[in-house]
């Protein structure tokens, strides 16, 4: 019996077909077509279990029509779907964040454990005792160490996708998950992005600790007319999605704006983060960024670049200068924005980079069909198995996947893979 969680990838051109493949793979006789098949549609199929037995049962019951939580089907395009790697931000920084696969998958420890040495020793710490070897949060609410960690383990998750034979066609990131997308695209190499991002926690931590950032579930225009009444104390810091926004200014402001709306009925909550950016907050440190930006060798993106302050994919050749990165810090993230600007331009395969789900569920809020929405991490942990989900999701979408190579960096057993004549496994 297989001591690892077990996988079963099947492919096949019509759904009779998919179904006689399961039935190979479950050791059980090919079944009747059914008359309300419809036509012939490729489909994919991934079981997964946590021994071959209950991988087996999982079929039989997809195959009587049961409900089989082991098993998910999808209709992947007949070409690969454009997809997007989207780098979430400072406020999903935690200790701990991805230590499973620190310990399990060297690809990513490698680009962490560089991070962490070409950075040194910081605010008493490494950025790897900082993320791995702290027993409790306290090291990652100093921007020092939370704002470079969030980069080097971005940066980590980019390789372990690449070593699974997924790279993006596009990348954006929101907020500081720019700095980590670029370095994506190959323009900012990993010593240079390392040091400039230390150096963006170094000048944030300088800063007096007054101040706030808050998401309210309202529409933009209801919270910039209130936020208006407080400006400068107070900034629209981001607009997420209809009716996500985040606001971000002085701990007074930011508190009473958060008051009003909440005696409307609205939702709202404080995020987690050590200083509020976006807002005039900063202002006293975006000086020495720009300088800290200048200094910083930057190459033209190999890839496209979108940038979620502008909304706007860069054009070939163009790169963020050490103005963009003022600007960056200071004004309002339009994510919600680019993620409709990249769907018009074919993107329907989303990957989030980061430590969590944050920028999955607010894509997932769009409920569009054609688009498949996929986390690396969550903040509850079991990191290989929600990696082995999103691989699942988004070859079961047409994304290419290295199965073998994904199944053995998640810790799964890949126990079949069965596709049709002329297809492949991608």
């Amino acid at each position: 019996m297989s001591e690892r969680p077990c996988l079963i990838c099947l492919e096949a051109d019509s759904a009779p077909e998919l179904r006689a493949a399961a039935a190979a793979a479950a050791g059980r006789p090919s079944p009747d077509p059914r008359p309300d098949d419809g036509p012939a549609v490729r489909q994919r199929l991934i079981a997964r279990g946590p021994t071959p037995e209950a991988v087996a049962e999982d079929l039989v019951a997809f195959l009587a029509g049961e409900r089989a939580r082991g098993v998910s089907v999808g209709e992947p395009a007949e070409e690969a779907p454009l997809l997007a790697f989207l780098f979430s931000g400072q406020s999903e920084a935690r200790s701990g964040m991805g230590a499973e696969i620190y310990l399990q998958c060297p690809g990513y420890a490698e680009v962490v454990d560089h991070c962490s040495s070409t950075l040194g020793e910081t605010a008493g710490t490494t950025l790897v005792g900082a993320i791995y070897g702290a027993s409790d949060p306290k090291p990652l609410e100093d921007a020092r160490l939370a704002q470079p960690a969030l980069f080097a383990m971005q940066a980590g998750l980019v390789a372990l996708w690449a070593e699974w034979g997924v790279t993006p066609d596009v990348v954006a990131g929101h907020s500081l998950g720019e700095y980590a997308a670029l370095h994506a695209t190959g323009a900012l190499e990993l010593e240079d992005g390392i040091q400039l991002v230390g150096e963006r926690g170094r000048l944030t931590q300088s800063l007096a600790r007054d101040g706030l950032m808050a998401v309210l579930f309202a529409e933009e225009a209801a919270v910039a007319k209130v936020v208006a009444g407080y400006e400068p104390a107070a900034s629209v810091a981001s607009i997420n999605a209809p009716e996500v926004v985040v606001i971000s200014g002085e701990t007074d402001a930011a508190t009473e704006i958060l008051a009003e709306f909440r005696a409307r009925g609205v939702s709202a909550k404080p995020l987690r983060i050590s200083h509020p950016f976006h807002c005039r907050c900063i202002d006293p440190i975006l000086d020495g960024l720009e300088e800290a930006a200048a200094r910083t060798p930057v190459g033209a993106p190999r890839l496209p670049f979108v940038s979620t302050m502008e909304a706007r994919m860069f054009v070939p050749g163009e790169s963020p200068d050490p103005i963009y990165w003022r600007r960056h810090a200071r004004e309002p993230v339009r994510f919600g924005e680019t993620v409709e600007g990249l769907a018009g331009c074919g993107c329907t395969a989303f990957l989030e980079i980061g430590p969590h789900s944050s920028l999955t569920g607010l894509g997932e809020r769009r409920e569009r069909e054609k688009e498949t929405w996929a986390t690396s991490l969550r903040r509850t942990g079991h990191d290989r198995r929600v990696l082995a989900e999103a691989a699942g999701k988004l070859w079961l979408a047409g994304v290419g996947v290295d199965l073998g190579a994904m199944a053995e960096g998640c810790g799964h057993e890949l126990l079949k893979t069965s596709f049709s004549a002329d297809r492949n496994g991608g």
